[in-house]
Order: structure tokens, then C-alpha cells, then sequence
């Protein structure tokens, strides 16, 4: 996908202002498997590709490259690769905007790619999860490692240390270890003012759902700032410095 998107950024620089802008707010098309489009999707792709033939050369290059995953085995998927490897124009194989790096790492590293045919797992579900932490990273600007971590690992409410038994996080929690246990890895800082407290005097802030389906949400607070949210609500308006 990165290759195809780096070429056709290429050539939306040689059209006007308003194609290139087009095929950005289309980009999507190109990047979703022809399988995966319903047929709306596939109507107006067709369209773009008859119209663009270089464009539809990189896009049928990447979905080439993905069918050799589809193989039936081993051997099979070594010469799609191999005819893939092939099929590249020359005009697509120069500079690191290209399908040249592509066409690198399958040369360096056919051996291991070819080894998902012998145990098929990868590390998607990993590189997935580095993603997410990325986003909650750029979402909260300034957080330190292990606030960082403790989102990632607390996110769903249910930690894995005490998943048999959910927290309930209050003053008096029931589960004085996991209380802590989880206050040490937020650093015992407030998530609003950014004090730092004993883990017994952090308490749970409900922060009421934006949209509809969405769960409540936790932020873990001071004394004073729970008060003051909550005298807040009381009086029928929300503090502009809730996180």
C-alpha cells in the first residue's frame, strides 16, 4: 500500500490542483483489497483505473503482491513471488518512493517470507497494538512512559491481574492490591491536575459518554479535582480543564 500511495502521490503532482485533491479524498479505493469493495467501491475504482493506466499498473501490483499470502502453499507462493518480482516496470523500481524498497526486502528476506507458508502467524496483531499506542500517545501530549502503559494495559477496565474479579475503583476498593498496583503504574499522578498522591487518595471520575454506544469512561483524580468536577456538574455546566 505504502509503495502504490507513494506512486500515486507522484502522479497527482504532475495533474492539476483539483485531480490530485480527488484522488486523495479517493485514495481509500486503491488501498482496500478489489475483494473487500462492494459494488459502488468497484464501479468508481474501474472507472479511476481506466482513465490513470500507471495508476493501474501500481494497483494491480499490489494486489498481486497481496494473492501470493492467498497461496495454497510453499512452493506455489515462491513463484508468484518470483513473477512478481518480475512484473515490476523499470519506471517503478527507482527511488525509495517506488516499489523499489519492496522489491529489496523480498530479495533479502524471501527465506522468512516464505517461511509464514510453515507456520502461518505473524506479527500483525503485534504492530497493531503499536499503532494504538501511538494514537492514545499523540491523543495525550506530555504523558510520561508509565501512564502511557498503564492506558494500554487498563484500557478495558479489566486489568489481566485481577481479570476474574473487575475493579471497583473508589476511596474503599475492595481490592486494596490491584488499587495500588494500578495507581504505581499511572506514577499515584492525577490525570487532571498532575499531582502527585498517595494511591489511596486517587479516586475514579466518571467522564459521561460523547456519543451514542459509547462507554463511560475513567480518569483517576485528586480529592480536589473530583470535588470540583462534580460541584461543576451540579451547578449544570462542565470545566473547560477536564481532560
Amino acid at each position: 500500500n505504502k509503495a502504490m500511495d507513494d506512486i500515486r502521490i507522484a502522479l497527482a503532482k504532475d495533474q492539476e490542483k483539483e485531480v490530485g485533491r480527488d484522488w486523495m479524498r479517493r485514495k481509500s479505493l486503491l488501498r482496500m483489497r478489489y475483494k473487500n469493495l462492494d459494488e459502488k467501491g468497484r464501479f468508481n475504482l474501474q472507472m479511476w483505473l481506466d482513465n490513470e493506466p500507471h495508476v493501474n499498473i501500481a494497483y494491480k501490483l499490489k494486489e498481486s503482491f497481496y494473492d501470493i499470502y492467498d497461496a495454497p502453499d510453499k512452493e506455489e507462493a515462491g513463484r508468484m513471488l518470483d513473477a512478481w518480482r518480475a512484473s515490476v516496470p523499470a519506471n517503478m523500481k527507482k527511488g525509495k518512493k517506488s516499489f523499489g524498497p519492496l522489491l529489496t526486502s523480498t530479495r533479502n528476506w524471501r527465506t522468512e517470507m516464505l517461511a509464514y507458508f510453515d507456520y502461518p502467524i505473524s506479527n500483525g496483531y503485534t504492530e497493531a497494538l503499536n499503532g494504538v499506542a501511538k494514537v492514545i500517545n499523540r491523543q495525550g501530549r506530555g504523558y510520561s512512559f508509565e501512564v502511557l502503559r498503564a492506558r494500554l494495559l487498563f484500557k478495558n477496565k479489566t486489568p489481566s491481574l485481577v481479570a476474574s474479579a473487575p475493579l471497583s475503583m473508589t476511596r474503599t476498593t475492595a481490592n486494596a492490591a490491584a488499587h495500588e498496583t494500578l495507581m504505581e503504574a499511572l506514577g499515584c499522578r492525577c490525570e487532571s491536575c498532575g499531582g502527585v498522591f498517595e494511591p489511596a487518595e486517587l479516586e475514579a471520575h466518571h467522564v459521561a459518554p460523547i456519543v451514542a454506544n459509547e462507554t463511560d469512561k475513567r480518569l483517576y483524580v485528586c480529592a480536589n479535582c473530583h470535588r470540583r468536577f462534580h460541584t461543576e456538574r451540579a451547578n449544570g455546566h462542565q470545566s473547560a480543564s477536564t481532560p
